[in-house]
């Protein structure tokens, strides 16, 4: 068998945040120490990253003091889900007018102030109404960029996604994004979709998580649960892992978010490369002290709410935080 036809190209998809630091964090060390040496299989490594900023460069930032090399973000990788000067609730209000169903249930939790605040979840919501059909069009232009056509004669891509679960345009733009797969894969071949999705467990230090990152993440995997998981996977190659962090086992007295990215891609890099027949790098050999991945299932996704049930028969505050990030 040549390398043409054992060669499999691996496309990463960062969403919000969170998610394209570390899809960053991936592509930079896959390119440096996993794509190199005679057991090379990635014919090429491909990002896009997906947000609600205008414009990629402040993703960057992090890596400021640290080797340069690799990390990178070209603007032509980066989707912005709102569109600069658009104010997504003139379409919900615009569709709502309309009776469609979905804007009108939207409309009804339309925040009554319009300026000078913080964006809230309902905003975010919007925002991902609004994008609809520009992220499918984003992410069939994706796909379609792939070297993997009917006329390359390799191994159909690996796609990779990465989001965090305590978020706003990360983990609602996954969710838009499993439809949006599900939707096409008659139409595109891919090996498989692995999703990293990541827990406050380890976080809650670097972004001073309080309990409504919490009960976003609890109403997240609610929401994973109720895709029907079974019947998902029927349709998708999906395999969705849940990454926590073990903070403690850090020998740093202080963790920055750079060595935290470092660890989550590592961990990323570990799992996806089993079956990429890609080199390791030396510091997978702490992975299993600092990071955990469990695979989030419909079990564990039940195992998750009952720990949101039990949190919330306890604490009336934070069951209706959790009553207004339901989706």
């Amino acid at each position: 068998m040549s390398e043409r036809d054992t060669a499999q190209e691996l496309l990463i998809i960062g969403l919000g945040g969170l998610g394209i630091r570390t899809a960053i964090t991936l592509r930079a060390a896959l390119e440096q120490h996993g794509n190199s040496g005679p057991q090379e299989r990635l014919s090429k490594i491909r990002l896009r990253a997906i947000d609600s900023r205008p414009n990629p460069e402040s993703y960057l930032s992090v890596f400021e003091g640290h080797d340069p090399e690799g990390f990178s973000l070209d603007s032509t990788e980066y989707f912005g889900l709102l569109k600069p000067n658009n104010n997504p609730w003139d379409k919900v209000i615009e569709d709502a007018k309309l009776m469609v169903t979905e804007a009108e249930k939207l409309a009804a939790n339309k925040p009554v102030i319009e300026v000078s605040r913080t964006p809230d979840r309902f905003d975010y919501r919007a925002m991902i109404y609004e994008s609809k059909e520009r992220y499918r069009l984003e992410v069939r232009k994706f796909l379609n960029e792939s070297t993997q056509s009917e006329n390359f004669c390799g191994k159909p891509p690996k796609i990779v996604v990465i989001s965090s679960l305590f978020g706003d345009a990360g983990s609602l733009a996954y969710l838009e994004l499993l439809s949006i797969l599900e939707e096409i894969s008659s139409e595109f071949k891919f090996e498989s979709v692995n999703s990293y999705l990541i827990s406050p467990d380890g976080f809650e230090g670097i972004f001073r998580l309080n309990d409504y990152q919490t009960a976003k993440y609890f109403s997240m995997v609610d929401s994973i649960y109720r895709l029907n998981l079974n019947e998902l996977i029927q349709k998708l190659p999906l395999n969705q892992q849940l990454l926590m962090v073990n903070e403690k086992n850090f020998e740093e007295k202080y963790i920055d978010l750079f060595m935290m990215l470092n660890e989550v891609s590592i961990g990323i890099y570990s799992n996806t490369s089993q079956d990429l027949n890609v080199n390791q790098i030396s510091s997978v050999e702490t992975l299993n002290q600092i990071i955990r991945l469990e695979l989030l299932d419909n079990e564990k996704c039940l195992e998750i709410k009952k720990i949101m049930s039990d949190r919330c028969a306890e604490d009336p505050i934070f069951f209706e935080h959790i009553r207004h990030f339901a989706m």
